[in-house]
């Protein structure tokens, strides 16, 4: 279970040094000092989706907005990146 759990966290480590903040600079994000928080956010986010998708079993799916080319579950990962 441990070495999973570190196997996944390296993936978000590798992924979040990919990241640049200051491309004239040449800086990435250090994923390896913003593990914890990387891996919270997105806990946080996968389990916010889960709610989000509960919702709608329950209540029936929500009307799409007028003029909008995205679905209710696009628009839902476009505000959490807003």
């Amino acid at each position: 279970m441990k070495n999973k759990f570190w196997m996944k966290a390296k993936c978000f480590v590798e992924q979040y040094n990919r990241y640049v903040i200051d491309a004239v600079e040449e800086k990435n994000v250090d994923g390896q000092r913003t593990l914890h928080e990387n891996i919270a956010d997105s806990a946080g986010l996968k389990k916010a989706f889960m709610s989000y998708q509960r919702y709608v079993k329950e209540h029936g799916k929500e009307p799409k907005l007028p003029g909008m080319e995205f679905t209710n579950q696009q628009l839902f990962f476009i505000s959490y990146a807003q």
